[in-house]
């Protein structure tokens, strides 16, 4: 990159700020390949009703990048807090609910994203504040469930990561 190129990048750096970290959809996805953007993958955690067992809310997903059970995420950008990043992403994928947030764990930085971006994952562990209803769609878990995503084992890696820290933290 050429200086007079530089300065436009640090002009349009300093726009992006200004128009409150809003990025135009065109400029999105090359935004996002360029720069690790952290995403907030939420493990929604309690102990089974039935047998005590630690369990995890999976979502189930079937659209272009993503088929099968997952941990609810999505992209954690500026101005928010992490208490408001996970807010928007269960309130997007999983409808209105209240949680509270007990811990966080593990950062992984992505280089197999199949949107072809680098995201860096910070995984957030939370606990519901009000009954969640069970759907076709979405189911607690007390084990790692059989048609997971197809992500290279990151949300395997990252419901085993949350099983272990909520035991051995006691969590829940």
């Amino acid at each position: 990159m050429n200086e007079q190129r530089a300065i436009l990048f640090a002009e349009l750096l300093d726009e992006y700020v200004k128009d409150g970290y809003f990025v135009h959809q065109k400029a999105y996805e090359s935004f996002c390949k360029a720069i690790s953007v952290p995403n907030l993958e939420v493990g929604i955690v309690r102990r089974s009703p039935v047998n005590g067992k630690v369990e995890i809310f999976l979502a189930h997903r079937i659209d272009k990048l993503w088929k099968g059970w997952h941990i609810p995420g999505g992209k954690w950008l500026p101005p928010h807090t992490l208490e408001e990043g996970v807010g928007r992403i269960i309130e997007t994928e999983l409808g209105i609910m209240k949680i509270k947030v007990l811990a966080q764990s593990l950062y992984e930085k992505w280089m197999d994203h199949p949107s072809g971006e680098h995201p860096l994952s910070l995984l957030v562990i939370c606990s519901p504040m009000t009954e969640v209803l069970e759907s076709s769609t979405l189911k607690w878990f007390s084990q790692i469930p059989l048609g997971m995503i197809e992500d290279n084992g990151h949300h395997t890696c990252f419901i085993e990561s949350i099983f272990k820290q909520v035991e051995e933290q006691k969590l829940v």
